[in-house]
């Protein structure tokens, strides 16, 4: 029998215990610190393991996609009916995690590379100081609703929740290419 006194053992996902799962994975879901803490627990240093094995690379960069993993687990964990459920869920968790963080350090070394060459890819534009200029000036003449979409999705990198509000960013954003190009 658990010991209530401590909410990290009325959750914490011990070895098979599905019953344990269902109860940790079901309050994650529901927003529960402490059981994300018990499961963070429980499961760090196997995911760092797993990405270890996935990536090859040093400790530094698996423990950045733990990092990721847990932060995945935290915004989007379903309840889960066992241990080999969780298990996968984790082990998915961190090979896309992994997969991402290689990709972004690729495109990483492709640009120090392209830079140490002196060339720059042929989608970077300098920016000069009367654009900063015309897309200040564009973004002042915003509605208020649209400027904070703007500002949700680019400033703030936040998804953007409803189809509603993805289609009116997406009309925003061709008025202003409308307005101006960019050469």
């Amino acid at each position: 029998m658990p010991n209530t006194s401590n909410p990290r053992d009325t959750h914490a996902p011990a070895g098979g215990d599905d019953l344990a799962v269902r109860r940790c994975t079901r309050a994650i879901a529901q927003g529960d610190e402490a059981a994300l803490a018990a499961l963070y627990s429980a499961q760090f240093d196997r995911v760092v393991r797993l990405a270890a094995v996935l990536t090859r690379r040093d400790e530094a960069f698996c423990l950045d996609i733990a990092q990721d993993v847990f932060i995945r687990v935290a915004r989007s964990m379903k309840p889960l009916p066992s241990h080999a459920a969780l298990d996968a869920w984790l082990a998915a968790a961190v090979r896309s995690a992994s997969i991402d963080r290689l990709r972004a350090d690729a495109r990483r070394a492709r640009r120090d590379r392209a830079h140490a060459d002196g060339r720059t890819p042929a989608h970077a534009h300098p920016v000069m100081a009367e654009d900063l200029d015309w897309v200040r000036a564009r973004l002042r003449e915003l509605p208020p609703a649209d400027l904070a979409l703007l500002r949700a999705r680019f400033a703030e990198s936040r998804p953007i929740p409803t189809d509603a509000e993805r289609s009116r960013l997406r009309r925003v954003l061709e008025r202003l290419r409308q307005t101006r190009s960019f050469a």
